[in-house]
């Protein structure tokens, strides 16, 4: 839509919107971004709603310069991109390259009795973006993000406890992107949870104990599995399911998961792409 308007305001010139340099998102925006609503929100949820006004209107300007401009762009309505990294790489989509699949075990029958899973989705590119810029920075975000090749994550909670539990199975583009991935997030991890102990690493290994349960980071191949939330028992588990060999031996101290929680999430809408990413938010 943004797109078009630039357009309408070309009309009559013998150049449109295909014709112009990339749009710089200023342009686009404005004063848009500076409003006191926007401000005043959760960065995610900032960065959410204004994804269709940036990456959107680049999409379709790459999309116009591609194709025999709005008559092509007709067909994008009938095959519209399946993830948003297909928004944010234009040439994905337009050679067809969608993410691959990932899935998880049923955890329900993994978990011990008293769990009810809340949702179960995709992060995508945007949203893995947007969970690293909250701990290691917009630049280092940007340069990760894109090694994405598609993810499954599921949220439970506690009945009683009420407290959370968040399983993350990553795809990356390669056993390396795997490794470096693995680097990063362990140390945003930690940049999350400032109060934790037993903190026990190995080459693809990572975890720690919080109050509100064992943190667990591991990579084999070009794949990656988090879980935060509850404990060594329930991540030994998970990995048995999706067929990996055996975590590395823990430290001493058993990661068991606390009886009482204090859980602080931002409030997101209920959107693909967007509930995993509240859990991931700052740890007081």
């Amino acid at each position: 839509a943004l797109a078009a308007m630039v357009d309408y305001t070309f009309r009559g010139m013998p150049k449109g919107v295909r014709d112009l340099p990339d749009l710089d998102s200023s342009m686009l925006l404005g004063d848009v971004d500076k409003s006191p609503t926007l401000a005043k929100a959760p960065p995610f949820l900032r960065d959410e709603l204004l994804f269709p006004y940036l990456a959107g209107t680049t999409f379709t300007q790459h999309v116009l310069r591609t194709t025999d401009g709005w008559a092509g762009f007709r067909k994008v309505f009938e095959n519209p991109p399946v993830s948003t990294q297909q928004v944010l790489h234009p040439d994905l989509y337009l050679s067809g390259v969608a993410p691959k699949q990932v899935t998880l075990p049923d955890l329900s029958s993994l978990l011990p009795d008293g769990w009810k899973k809340l949702d179960e989705n995709l992060i995508g590119e945007f949203g893995l973006r947007e969970i690293l810029k909250q701990f290691l920075g917009d630049t280092r975000a940007r340069s990760l993000a894109p090694e994405w090749a598609g993810d499954r994550y599921a949220i439970f909670e506690h009945e009683k406890s009420k407290q959370m539990l968040l399983v993350v199975r990553l795809r990356l583009g390669s056993a390396a992107d795997a490794a470096r991935f693995f680097g990063n997030y362990s140390e945003a991890l930690e940049l999350k949870y400032d109060k934790r102990r037993a903190l026990f690493r190995r080459p693809n290994f990572f975890s720690f104990n919080t109050d509100d349960g064992g943190v667990f980071l591991r990579c084999v191949g070009d794949q990656c599995l988090s879980m935060e939330g509850a404990g060594r028992d329930v991540f030994d588990k998970i990995t048995r399911a999706i067929g990996w060999p055996a975590n590395p031996s823990a430290s001493p101290d058993p990661y068991r998961t606390p009886r009482k929680t204090t859980v602080t999430t931002m409030r997101l809408p209920p959107r693909a792409e967007s509930q995993a990413t509240a859990l991931l938010a700052p740890v007081p």
